[in-house]
């Protein structure tokens, strides 16, 4: 089971109205497909994991709250089918190491994000990436998280959350952006997500001879 830690609900729902249509952000039916490697998520591979059961949070107590998170999963899996069926997916690595254009009307994104800085008291949070030598920065509202709970005027981050927002730790996401523009003479992007995964972390301790076992 793969947890998804971001969904842009507000977005989810704004698609879902229109995904009913067979239209998503009035795109033609161009749809493309991108290959993941092994320990990644590719868009295609998202939709059978989203029919398999995603997880999104932890454990809850209010019903109500839980009716609202399968909402959120169901809404998603339309979603993603009317993306599939209907709009031109890219992958943005393969985007840039190829010199391709950026037109795509989304993008699939595996990379470490990181959080180069954390106000508690703020509705938003960037995610930072490196991909190919550019920058790539992620505007995420904090209500999306999962993990990241009001207290009075402060969001405050808890589980695997606390290493991303607070101990300056990169974690391994795969996602699907959506572009707002690009600065290519300082090689940065700047997008936003309609959901996040965090992906398990691959580590091999036989690269690293100084470490005892």
């Amino acid at each position: 089971m793969r947890y998804v830690c971001y969904l842009s609900k507000e977005r989810i729902d704004s698609l879902f109205e229109t995904a009913f249509d067979g239209i998503v952000d009035e795109v033609k039916a161009t749809s493309s497909r991108s290959a993941s490697g092994d320990g990644e998520v590719g868009f295609g591979a998202v939709l059978h994991l989203v029919k398999a059961g995603l997880k999104f949070g932890g454990k809850v107590a209010s019903s109500t709250e839980t009716k609202r998170r399968q909402t959120a999963i169901s809404r998603l899996t339309a979603v993603l089918e009317a993306i599939q069926e209907h709009a031109t997916v890219a992958d943005l690595k393969i985007v840039i190491s190829q010199r391709r254009p950026f037109d795509a009307d989304w993008y699939e994104v595996t990379a470490r994000m990181r959080v180069p800085a954390w106000d508690p008291a703020s509705a938003a949070v960037d995610l930072i990436a490196d991909i190919e030598g550019f920058t790539l920065k992620l505007s995420c509202a904090k209500e999306n998280f999962s993990g990241l709970y009001r207290e009075g005027d402060r969001m405050i981050p808890t589980s695997t959350n606390r290493y991303l927002f607070e101990g300056s730790l990169a974690l391994p996401m795969t996602g699907l952006i959506r572009l707002a523009g690009t600065d290519l003479e300082r090689r940065l992007l700047f997008a936003s997500p309609l959901y996040l995964i965090l992906n398990p972390v691959d580590e091999n301790l036989g690269e690293y001879n100084d470490v005892e076992i």
